[in-house]
């Protein structure tokens, strides 16, 4: 007999079941080596024909057990194995079979396979069911392809609130507006039913990130309407959308609206508030809503001190942006490269390009998430070439072909305006050609750049000539 089984009726009918149990618990949780684990000597007694009672759980039933976990995980090679281990055990299959087999390809990005079990499953007579094919539909939306979930959906009988949720997530990812509001709209429509959260959300979400406020508070509404209960992630992006167009009061308005109905601010939520306020360089109001949330016990991150320092950065505020980046430093939290972006930027804004240069140096010294990226690298050469620093722009951008290993557009549009700026109109002319060599196509700000430079240099008569 099979390990951990003891011999006699009851006492092995007590060990099954507190096996499946535990294996059932397993699942539930995607721990699919130890369901397997637990199931294994349950399916193993049962192959050689050890005694058995009416308490024990069928064969099929052990094995479905094991394929909802490999489902939880989303792990579709496991549940396949393990189904061809119950055709090698002459297991009967049923439509939960199928059903375990078409979620775990589901949930694991596999949205093909998924089409492919959900057709055995009718070939070998079990037919389909409203459950399957809303799982099918979430996959294809999850895949990016919301044209596939829709058609699915269309299949299935009636409302189904999964399936509705799919198609509606799949558009708000996709970015069609539209098209998520028409399937969440078809969703509501529906007598006693209501829509997922995930898919309200997401159409909030949607036109929050398209900066459609008004779209978003429609539907914010009319999901009240239906009863749906909001979330702090339903909030987030109300306040999200609120602060992409600069309504940082009315972004307000909602996160006060969360505290009213007793849902937690979270550090997301935070983080999008105080960038709100920094967006519109208003140091006061960050540094309130700061306190405000250290005060409730939100443990701000990285990002919630990086809006305070990013609006410290544009309200001028050099000393307080890096009184905050200390602060981080005490605190133990990373600094990265959006952070230390913002302290550049400041010192670029403050006229002290040296200091600026110091900071980047500092960035290259640091951590992975602190490297600078093209947009660093491109805010510090425009900044010294805005002066007129040719040396310091070509050091600068020498030192971003690198770093990157390339260098863009703009960082080769900033030297040339520097030569600009220097009246060195063989200069500009050279970068201009540099620029061509490393197959970048100048643009209107290019050649407005040389030319400028020839203006500068010898006057307008050259300037016709180029």
């Amino acid at each position: 007999m099979a390990r951990g089984l003891r011999q006699g009726g009851t006492s092995a009918a007590e060990a099954f079941r507190l096996q499946l149990r535990l294996a059932n618990r397993a699942a539930e949780a995607g721990e699919a080596a130890e369901a397997r684990r637990l199931l294994e000597p349950l399916l193993q007694a049962q192959e050689t024909g050890s005694p058995r009672s009416e308490a024990y759980p069928k064969p099929r039933f052990v094995c479905n057990t094991v394929l909802k976990a490999y489902a939880n995980a989303g792990d579709l090679r496991g549940a396949e194995d393990w189904h061809q281990r119950m055709a090698d055990a002459k297991v009967s299959v049923n439509s939960k079979t199928y059903g375990k087999l078409i979620e775990a390809a589901a949930k694991g990005g596999h949205a093909e396979k998924a089409e492919q079990w959900l057709s055995q499953c009718f070939s070998d007579g079990f037919g389909t069911n409203d459950v399957q094919v809303a799982t099918i539909v979430d996959a294809n939306a999850r895949a990016g392809d919301p044209d596939r979930a829709e058609a699915w959906l269309a299949r299935l009988q009636g409302a189904s609130l999964r399936g509705h949720g799919a198609a509606v997530a799949g558009w708000a990812r996709a970015g069609d507006v539209r098209r998520a509001e028409l399937a969440l709209g078809r969703g509501l429509e529906e007598p006693d039913s209501l829509m997922h959260l995930e898919a309200w959300t997401s159409v909030l979400d949607a036109c929050a990130k398209a900066g459609e406020v008004q779209k978003a508070e429609h539907w914010f509404e009319a999901g009240i309407a239906r009863r749906l209960q909001p979330s702090t992630a339903t909030y987030t992006a109300l306040l999200d959308g609120c602060s992409r167009v600069g309504q940082g009061l009315r972004g307000e308005h909602w996160v006060l609206a969360l505290i009213r109905d007793g849902l937690p601010v979270d550090t997301v939520m935070g983080a999008v508030l105080l960038g709100a306020w920094a967006k519109l360089a208003d140091v006061a109001r960050t540094e309130a809503w700061l306190r405000r949330l250290c005060s409730a016990e939100v443990a701000p991150d990285t990002r919630v001190y990086t809006a305070a320092v990013t609006a410290c950065s544009a309200a001028g505020d050099v000393k307080r942006a890096e009184a905050w980046l200390a602060t981080m430093g005490h605190l133990g939290l990373e600094v990265d490269v959006v952070t230390h972006t913002a302290v550049l930027q400041a010192h670029l804004r403050d006229a002290a390009p040296v200091s600026a240069e110091a900071v980047m140096e500092q960035m290259l010294r640091g951590g992975p998430r602190s490297q600078p990226n093209a947009l660093t690298f491109g805010l510090l050469i425009g900044g010294l070439g805005s002066r007129g620093n040719v040396a310091g722009a070509e050091k600068w951008h020498a030192r971003m072909q690198q770093t990157l290993g390339a260098a863009d557009l703009v960082a080769f549009n900033a030297v040339v305006g520097a030569c600009a700026k220097a009246a060195d109109a063989a200069r500009a002319r050279l970068w201009l050609g540099r620029l061509t060599s490393a197959l970048l196509r100048p643009d209107e700000r290019s050649y407005n750049s040389v030319l400028d430079a020839v203006v500068r240099a010898a006057g307008g008569k050259e300037a016709e000539e180029i």
